[in-house]
Parts: C-alpha cells; structure tokens; sequence
C-alpha cells in the first residue's frame, strides 16, 4: 500500500508532529530511504519515539516497515525517461 494512502486514511488521528514528519518524508523520499530513524527524528526536530508512533499511527508496526514501503515506492515508480518522453509525444503528434 502506498505511504501517501495510508497517512490519507489515518489523518484524523495524526498531531501537528506527525504532519510536519510525513512533509518532510513526501518532499524528501529519496534522502529518507537512507536515513535511520534518529536521523530523521533529528531533520524532523522531534524524538525517535515520535516517528515511530507516527509510524504506528498509519497502521504499520514500526520505522522499518515505514522505510520498507518508502523503497518500494522508490523502486516500482515507472520512471519517465527521455525515450518514453519522445515515445509519448511521437503519440500525440509533437
């Protein structure tokens, strides 16, 4: 399931902390794939302990199940090269 989703079905229940974590991870997916959880806990300026409950608030059992989805989005998001750019408006006549 995707990360965005599950924040999305859980946002009632989130606090301004949890908000302000999952900002920082939609706008930094990349950099927070490699990122341990006292790192992001300290680019967040929040405890360990708050990114793993918000980690629990969207339903997943802790930081490495967060970390897991984030690679999987990373890695099964179709990429849009330049031949798939080219291929694409070859379709619409450009």
């Amino acid at each position: 399931m995707k990360l965005n989703k599950l924040v999305f079905q859980h946002h009632d229940e989130l606090n301004e902390n949890d908000i302000l974590i999952w900002n920082y991870i939609a706008n930094h997916k990349q950099e927070c794939e490699t990122l341990s959880i006292e790192a992001l806990a300290k680019k967040c300026l929040v405890s360990r302990t708050t990114i793993l409950r918000f980690s629990k608030k969207i339903g997943l059992s802790g930081y490495s199940d967060l970390k897991y989805l984030l690679k999987e989005e990373l890695h099964n998001e179709p990429s849009l090269n330049e031949q798939n750019v080219r291929s694409i408006c070859d379709q619409y006549g450009y």
